[in-house]
């Protein structure tokens, strides 16, 4: 025994910074951010993806819009060719006196064929409407036999002209049906002039109408 009464010193062993409070503090905060860091980037990321996809998609109805506004105008021109044509082919007939037929019937077809091509105009000038999208059928009812005969009467002379069978049958004298009588003009105008311009000449086409 050196000493009945020890000396004692107290010792107090501090962490490493480390291992401290105010760094457990800064874990905990780097964590938060790092978890709100990630979240944010992916909701940066799918709302960047979101607005490529969108902007592809308008890209793609910007693409398909232009091919139908071409399609339109082809179509169009399609049409307006087709009763110029029913037109001029008898009046040249005439100018050059080799037409063999009824004046006054092709003087009529001249005028169904003129107010034809004032509608097709009409069309061009409504394409605004077209693309609003606000085109609206107009169906009213109306007989679909006389209808028709008044739409095979148009391409008549083209088949005298051209020596084509043309031919108009209907199993009814009269069929009353409700119908958009522009539109369907549009329809059968274009199925006729498609007939006359894939028929040879000698060839035949038959208008026929089933009940």
């Amino acid at each position: 025994v050196w000493n009945e009464q020890e000396a004692s010193i107290r010792i107090r062993v501090l962490p490493p910074p480390w291992r401290t409070w105010w760094a457990y503090t800064l874990y905990s905060i780097a964590f938060i951010g790092i978890i709100f860091g990630s979240f944010r980037f992916f909701i940066i990321r799918e709302r960047l993806k979101s607005k490529l996809e969108l902007e592809h998609l308008e890209l793609r109805k910007m693409q398909e819009l232009d091919k139908m506004k071409s399609q339109f105008f082809a179509n169009i021109s399609h049409e307006l060719r087709t009763p110029l044509t029913l037109i001029l082919g008898p009046v040249k007939q005439m100018f050059k006196d080799t037409f063999r037929g009824d004046p006054k019937t092709i003087l009529g077809m001249v005028i169904r064929n003129g107010n034809r091509l004032m509608n097709l105009i009409n069309q061009l000038l409504d394409y605004s409407k077209l693309e609003a999208g606000s085109v609206k059928l107009q169906v009213s009812e109306g007989d679909m036999v006389s209808f028709l005969k008044l739409m095979f009467a148009h391409f008549e002379s083209s088949a005298q002209s051209r020596d084509i069978k043309y031919v108009f049958q209907s199993d009814a004298s009269r069929i009353l049906i409700f119908f958009d009588k522009k539109q369907f003009e549009n329809i059968m105008i274009n199925l006729l002039g498609n007939a006359f311009k894939f028929t040879d000449e000698g060839g035949e086409i038959i208008l026929r109408i089933n009940k």
